[in-house]
């Protein structure tokens, strides 16, 4: 492994790993060890639902479609909305959310009520004393309704299993329209369809912009038992005789006869390419009933993951937690082909993935310090996978991902990150794509570049805040960001100087001496952001004037004017993870350096809550905010 990877590669790992374990019959029950509600509270994004490793569905209670509840799902709720086949974990920024189902007794109700007044709408009250969840499996009992619901799932196929009260007013009610709100981002249902194929078979579509702005979504779900009766909302009008409709704001329902806990299930297969694709992933993965069944191998699943790691504690609360986690790496990325390996590419087209699954979800500045490092010794058989799809993006797209989600780039946060994924993991010798057409898909991507002087500030502003064109093209011309031209100016600097480093990495490793030398040097243009006088990284205008006021604990907005990318100075100031000799000294040397640190790290130093979603303070230190996750190790290189 070259030195200057091993700093973020063994970053996780080192502290937390007893060893590798191979599973045996006689290993623990993992599963147990997990418990998927962790995170669910206050903004840790989570959700608790059944999903697999990696899998596609992520079929999971809806109790919140707005503000911070990114994942569905938030564990102070009182009152559950309904079952969508689609989550994010974990993140900052919602979307997804698709197609909810919900089953409910006694006058029929379409509209899904009010977050915040549980006798409102279609939702029912529920309990936490009545619910329970592991991996790959979920389970609650919908309070009003006196209805049992319990879901487990495959890659591409989500089970719903209903108990049912007896009653002549069941209904199961599939709405299209459901799906996450963002203040800061538009949402809506761009187009719908649905369609009665026949009474225990019903398919549809939708494709919507949100978080990603054109997403395409399809399904297939297959009923257990017939339904009686059916009809689809649209326009504000009940139809009981059509059989297909489109439009946006589309809902459909079924409805029962039911004896005292009767069971009713319903298969929904997903596919981001056709309802051909939906209907194909849910009849190879799911031919049968058998939920029990079903249930026990998203279970064996798990089970062999998280036996991956065999992991010894003093206290069973904190192997909880440490399993959690583990069982939260593998959220994300999920597959995004379907089971013949078509999938929809970046440029819309569907395409055929050949000798890889396609994922989707790549939150990279999150995940490329210390996840995908981990899968290089966790995921060895998924490595390739992930790195087929990101230099598939490159080539569909033109630009390798930075915050990729079903075929859109969102670019949300700094940097390319797909870059050091792709690098870290070929200098550990994963070399089963094509090296040379990576490289020159990376190379290509960074330098993509503007004629700057063809622009006005107040026009490259704009654009800089559509895409990271602008703020690359500085970088190279000037050696760093400004920033008064661009947002997040430091951060980026910052960010960009790393990546070239590792493409630096990459274009030795390959002999292509020229581009070493060129990349190498501009991985030292973080230097070009660094303040002796603060001793700290510091916005730098494009007349080489620092900023002014300059508070090293205030965090400005960086979607607007901030220097840092969810951080402030102190703590974005220790991002050069390629060169921290070099870090230390420029920051006066390794006592200076050290002093730094202990300031840093000093619960008595002065304290802001820079943000609703940054927690774990321990002075400056953030564990709630990903800038600084790797600054406790800094101490290593300087003795101490």
């Amino acid at each position: 492994m070259n030195k200057g990877l091993k700093y973020y590669s063994i970053i996780l790992v080192t502290a937390i790993f007893a060893c590798l374990n191979v599973q045996t019959d006689s290993s623990p029950n993992y599963v147990e060890l997990v418990n998927p509600f962790i995170g669910t509270e206050f903004r840790g994004n989570t959700y608790p639902g059944a999903t697999v490793p990696f899998g596609m569905v992520q079929l999971s209670p809806d109790t919140y479609t707005t503000g911070d509840r990114v994942s569905g799902y938030r564990y102070d709720a009182k009152s559950i909305i309904g079952f969508s086949h689609t989550h994010l974990s974990g993140t900052g920024q919602g979307d997804m959310l698709d197609l909810l189902l919900m089953p409910t007794k006694g006058d029929l109700q379409l509209d899904p009520g009010k977050e915040h007044n549980p006798d409102t709408g279609y939702r029912s009250r529920f309990v936490h004393e009545n619910e329970s969840a592991s991996p790959g499996y979920y389970t609650v009992v919908l309070k009003d309704y006196d209805i049992t619901a319990e879901l487990t799932a495959t890659e591409r196929v989500g089970l719903h299993r209903y108990t049912f009260p007896k009653s002549d007013k069941i209904h199961i009610i599939l709405d299209l329209d459901h799906r996450f709100f963002s203040s800061g981002l538009p949402s809506e249902v761009l187009e719908a369809s649905v369609e009665i194929v026949n009474d225990s078979l019903i398919t549809g579509m939708r494709r919507l912009m949100g978080l990603a702005p054109n997403r395409y979504f399809f399904f297939a779900a297959k009923f257990s038992k017939p339904f009686q009766s059916y009809g689809i909302f649209i326009d504000n009008q009940i139809s009981k005789k059509r059989k297909h409709a489109s439009g946006r704001d589309l809902k459909c329902y079924v409805n029962y006869s039911t004896g005292v806990n009767e069971q009713i299930q319903i298969k929904v297969g997903i596919s981001a390419v056709s309802v051909e694709g939906a209907l194909q992933n849910m009849n190879r993965e799911l031919p049968h009933w058998d939920f029990d069944l079903v249930k026990k191998e998203a279970e064996s699943k798990w089970n062999k993951e998280l036996g991956k790691i065999e992991a010894e504690f003093v206290n069973d609360n904190t192997k909880t937690t440490f399993y959690t986690a583990m069982y939260h790496t593998m959220l994300a990325p999920v597959h995004y082909s379907d089971v013949a390996g078509a999938y929809r590419g970046s440029d819309f087209l569907i395409h055929h993935a050949k000798d890889f699954q396609n994922h989707h979800i790549f939150s990279l500045w999150e995940t490329f310090r210390a996840v995908h490092p981990l899968f290089t010794i966790i995921q060895q058989e998924r490595v390739n996978d992930i790195i087929q799809s990101m230099l598939s993006v490159g080539e569909e797209s033109g630009s390798l991902p930075v915050w990729h989600l079903a075929a859109n780039e969102t670019n949300i946060r700094t940097g390319f990150h797909s870059v050091p994924v792709i690098v870290d993991a070929y200098l550990k010798g994963y070399r089963s794509f094509d090296q040379q057409k990576a490289y020159s898909i990376i190379k290509k991507n960074a330098l993509t570049s503007l004629n700057t002087g063809n622009f006005k500030q107040s026009d490259l502003k704009m654009l800089d805040r559509m895409d990271q064109t602008v703020s690359i093209s500085l970088f190279r011309k000037k050696g760093y960001v400004p920033f008064n031209i661009s947002n997040q100016s430091v951060s980026k600097t910052l960010e960009y100087a790393y990546n070239d480093w590792c493409i630096a990495q990459m274009a030795k490793s390959l002999g292509y001496e020229e581009d070493y030398h060129t990349f190498i040097t501009s991985a030292g243009y973080y230097k070009n952001v660094y303040d002796a006088a603060t001793g700290l990284m510091r916005g730098k205008s494009s007349t080489g004037d620092w900023r002014e006021p300059f508070d090293p604990f205030e965090i400005i907005n960086h979607w607007q004017d901030g220097d840092y990318t969810g951080a402030i100075a102190w703590q974005n100031s220790w991002f050069v993870p390629h060169d921290i000799p070099g870090l230390i000294d420029l920051m006066g040397g390794k006592e200076s350096f050290s002093n730094k640190l202990d300031f840093f790290f000093n619960p008595r130093a002065q304290q802001r809550v820079i943000a609703e979603d940054v927690a774990g303070f321990v002075g400056q230190y953030a564990q709630g905010n990903e800038t600084a996750h790797h600054a406790a190790y800094l101490f290593n290189y300087v003795g101490q």
